[in-house]
């Protein structure tokens, strides 16, 4: 059986000749969408990466983003890890792929892509800014920070 870190490798080596498209747009999105939460209570913040394919915006199978908070004390970010929520988008698959390429893109999407933080609010009322950036491209989110906000947790 192979080891993990040699499936790893064949993993990562597979994603990297199947995908041969630019990174042009980085976004971020919370989950749920909603931006406004409670202080000290936390959301998941995905990053989704895109690229071109001939006019087509396709979602590529990348990871690798630095977060960051845009002022000091403004709350906490987690370690990047896998987005555990519902994917709304597939991902970009060129057409030219063999059976083992898509087999390992797709395993690379279930359990090596590391594409999300989880954000903590700060115990202080107010609007923050997460920001993103891998390859020059930016992007930001910003979260407002209320005690009126709903709940994510049942309670």
């Amino acid at each position: 059986m192979l080891s993990r870190s040699i499936l790893l490798g064949l993993v990562l080596a597979s994603s990297a000749f199947a995908q041969q498209l630019a990174l042009t747009e980085l976004v971020l999105r919370a989950d749920p969408s909603e931006v406004a939460i409670r202080p000290l209570d936390s959301i998941p913040i995905q990053a989704l990466y895109y690229g071109k394919d001939g006019d087509q915006r396709v979602r590529l199978r990348l990871d690798g983003a630095t977060f960051s908070l845009a002022a000091e004390n403004t709350g906490l970010l987690s370690k990047p890890f896998r987005f555990q929520g519902q994917e709304t988008e597939e991902f970009y698959e060129a057409p030219s792929q063999g059976l083992s390429s898509i087999i390992f893109g797709r395993a690379s999407a279930q359990y090596v892509l590391q594409d999300a933080v989880v954000y903590t609010a700060p115990a202080e009322a107010g609007a923050y800014e997460i920001r993103a950036s891998l390859n020059g491209i930016e992007a930001s989110l910003q979260i407002t920070v209320a005690a009126n906000a709903p709940g994510l947790r049942p309670d």
